[in-house]
């Protein structure tokens, strides 16, 4: 029957860590089940610092934050100039379409955002702001027609011949339709083109994610081993030759007693103590040889020089039940805001480095590295990261305004990059950067929440990674987005819009009457309804109409 083994002070793995990690096991009682323990023996020889380089020394930890920081603000003022492109999208999809741009604080604004905040509507300010949004329309349309139709992934064998290649091949392209229907690929191509639409840039971030509240628990048996006797311990008879088994109660008729008494146990154990025991004796002896006892036999002493213990094997055997969380391959689709990539280079494999920018809660960033919990707490890491951190809070918390009424300081920015192995060379220590390149000889992979290091690991960003853009250009920040076009004639759209609403509004023109005509005070007393009498006298020899006068109502053009 299987056992259960309790592992006292053992912490479960409440967030999953993204990536090469120790996969959290947890008893079938509930307990939890610490890892580390079982595979630091393996990850010594292979990694001195963690499996994640949780226990990466300072001096390294310092080299790769020098690193990302020279990186990510070598080109600070072209990514100013992408935010604000991308901005000005994501509020024309949203609606805010009379937009101004502030150099002082580098950002987009209402006219009467201060009103907005108030709680005012724009029906309610001063000047027409309606917007009918041609934009959003004109995306959504082109949403619909690029996530109609997913595309088909299927592998082909190298040779038709080869079974092998053939199995391979079909049981790759099953396992892509898993992945496509785990991850809602709909949906992904949905997000996708409106990345597309408003930022003109996307990633596709593909990793292996084992996390038990998504995809749920599997019960796995952990096997371990134990030593089992083949037969029975016992004695032989030094005179007659006779086997007996331990705990044999049968004699020979006539025999004596096999018990012996006090004084010769005594001696027998005297004189085993200072006799010689053979090799094949000691080796499977046993450590507690009962008392001595006589051959049913022939009566001889038998003493523990004589004793055989059963030969033991090893068998497995089943010792705990373990909960185990599942895992499965997960995509991400990263859009322009939260995705930073070099200005300068075209294709994807020049850039030195990629990186991904998000907010993530504070609570959960503690749970997923326990080993930098107490350095977890700022919630942005210094450089141009406060710039991007409070676009991306804007558009997260939507609102009447361009900017996030909010900054929660429990959201800390979490910063993802991916380094080339090349990119170590922007080192002058070449000591450290020889370190650095056998740490991570595929390249690196390194987190920080705010300014605290994380984890890094070995990692290759093309395995992992992939860019596209939505139009032709130069560079990979400066191209534009599928619905740029459509923002001047947005604009022009709603001008003329709201100044032909103006017009027909404003440009009823009023009547004029003639007050001894029209008895107004008579007037001030009437209900306005269909078929109402109004008391008017017309003047002596004048009809009753001379007595009013309407301008002309200003004409819209047709144009």
């Amino acid at each position: 029957m299987p056992t259960q083994t309790r592992i006292p002070n053992a912490n479960p793995a409440i967030v999953p860590v993204e990536g090469q990690q120790q996969v959290p096991r947890r008893p079938q009682d509930g307990l939890a089940r610490d890892d580390n323990e079982a595979g630091a023996a393996s990850n010594v020889t292979a990694n001195p610092y963690g499996a994640n380089n949780e226990q990466l020394p300072d001096r390294l930890q310092e080299a790769l934050r020098r690193l990302v920081h020279q990186f990510s603000t070598e080109s600070e003022s072209s990514r100013r100039q992408e935010i604000r492109r991308i901005k000005q999208a994501h509020q024309f999809w949203r609606g805010l379409q009379y937009l101004w741009w502030s150099e002082r604080d580098q950002n987009w604004h209402l006219p009467f955002e201060q009103k907005l905040a108030g709680g005012s509507s724009v029906e309610g300010m001063p000047r027409y702001e309606f917007v009918t949004n041609i934009y959003q329309a004109f995306g959504l349309s082109l949403v619909s027609v690029l996530s109609q139709d997913v595309p088909r992934v299927r592998f082909f064998p190298t040779s038709a011949q080869a079974e092998e290649d053939v199995a391979a091949a079909k049981a790759a392209t099953e396992v892509a339709g898993l992945v496509e229907r785990n991850n809602r690929i709909g949906n992904l191509i949905v997000d996708e083109a409106f990345n597309l639409w408003t930022g003109g840039k996307v990633g596709a971030y593909v990793r292996f994610v084992v996390d038990g509240q998504r995809f749920g628990f599997h019960p796995e048996t952990e096997i371990a081993a134990r030593e089992i006797k083949l037969g029975a311990d016992m004695y032989v008879c030094p005179d007659c030759g006779m086997e007996s088994p331990i705990g044999a109660q049968h004699a020979a008729p006539g025999a004596p007693s096999p018990r012996v008494s006090h004084e010769q146990s005594v001696k027998a154990g005297e004189s085993s103590t200072s006799g010689k025991t053979s090799p094949s004796t000691s080796a499977g002896r046993s450590s507690a040889a009962p008392l001595p006892m006589q051959c049913p036999q022939c009566g001889a002493l038998l003493t523990e020089e004589h004793f055989i213990a059963a030969e033991t094997v090893t068998v497995p055997t089943t010792e705990t039940r373990l909960r185990v969380p599942n895992g499965q391959e997960v995509i991400t689709i990263v859009g322009g805001l939260e995705l930073k990539t070099p200005p300068w280079a075209n294709e994807m494999h020049e850039y030195p480095y990629i990186q991904w920018n998000m907010e993530v809660h504070q609570a959960r960033l503690r749970a997923a590295y326990p080993h930098a919990a107490d350095k977890i707490g700022s919630p942005v890491a210094g450089g141009s990261q406060g710039y991007e951190r409070l676009a991306r809070l804007a558009q997260s918390q939507g609102g009447p305004v361009t900017e996030g009424g909010d900054f929660n300081p429990n959201l800390i920015t979490f910063q993802r990059t991916w380094l080339r192995p090349w990119a170590f060379f922007s080192l002058d220590d070449k000591s450290l950067r020889d370190e650095l390149l056998q740490l991570f000889p595929d390249g690196a992979y390194v987190a920080f929440a705010g300014d605290a290091y994380c984890e890094s690991r070995n990692e290759n960003m093309d395995d992992h990674w992939r860019v596209l853009h939505a139009l032709p250009g130069d560079g990979s920040s400066g191209r534009p987005a599928l619905g740029d076009s459509l923002i001047s004639v947005q604009e022009r759209f709603n001008t003329l819009s709201n100044l032909q609403i103006e017009t027909y509004e404003y440009g009823i023109p009023p009547i004029y009457a003639d007050s001894e005509v029209l008895d107004f005070d008579a007037l001030q007393n009437q209900t306005a309804e269909p078929g109402a009498h109004y008391p008017a006298r017309a003047k002596p020899g004048q009809s009753l109409a001379a007595g009013f006068f309407q301008p002309e109502p200003a004409q819209v053009p047709q144009a």
